[in-house]
């Protein structure tokens, strides 16, 4: 049993990896709404830097790496 009381079954299911993370459904999705809207304007920075590599030249990259490092 994990933390919150719950048995963690074997094999491939969807929910094993809440259960590896121990995280409710709702935990795990708010986190992961998160993660994908500041994607979404790390992406929309690349997407700027593009077309005017005079801006933004580091916030991509720099972002990108702190959310890695985040999940680490």
């Amino acid at each position: 049993k994990n933390k919150q009381g719950w048995e963690h079954s074997s094999g491939e299911g969807i929910m094993n990896h809440l259960y590896d993370l121990e995280m409710s459904w709702f935990q795990h999705a708010k986190i992961a709404w998160k993660m994908s809207f500041k994607l979404f304007l790390l992406s929309l920075a690349a997407l700027l830097h593009g077309l005017f590599p005079f801006m933004l030249t580091k916030t991509a990259s720099s972002g990108i790496k702190k959310l890695h490092a985040n999940l680490q």
